[in-house]
């Protein structure tokens, strides 16, 4: 794979698609698909562009600069990217209408549009490859936030 996710986020953190570079990420899903089966899930949480506009951010991005990393990855298209990478089969769901709200209603609105304008919309994808496969995890999860 193209890169390398050594020092790619603080010591001891996750190796997160957040903490790769668009090749990386490219890479990762690329080589996931062709080790998946049929009926294989990937789910992922991918955050829009407008996140790397927030002052909350400046810090974080002057350091990873100043190390020469590059930006936190970030999608305004998750859809296109996991199809690019050869996800035959892709779901999106939004943070909010999961339903996953501690008895709270649940949300069936999908994307809030004044988000996705700003890219600052995030996204839970699921992918899945052909053939058979089990529900799809957006799905259970919606039914399990919905009772």
């Amino acid at each position: 794979m193209p890169g390398s996710t050594r020092g790619a986020g603080p010591p001891g953190s996750p190796r997160a698609f957040f903490y790769l570079s668009a090749p990386v990420v490219a890479a990762v899903l690329a080589e996931a698909r062709r080790l998946s089966g049929d009926g294989c899930l990937i789910g992922a949480d991918v955050f829009g562009s407008g996140l790397l506009t927030l002052p909350a951010m400046r810090r974080s991005l002057s350091t990873r600069s100043g190390r020469g990393l590059p930006p936190p990855f970030v999608s305004d298209d998750p859809a296109g990217l996991f199809k690019a990478a050869g996800w035959p089969s892709v779901q999106l769901a939004f943070p909010g209408q999961l339903g996953i709200a501690y008895g709270r209603p649940f949300d069936r609105s999908g994307p809030r549009p004044e988000l996705r304008k700003a890219g600052r919309q995030s996204y839970l994808v699921v992918a899945r490859t052909g053939g058979r496969a089990a529900t799809p995890v957006v799905a259970m999860i919606a039914e399990r936030g919905s009772d």
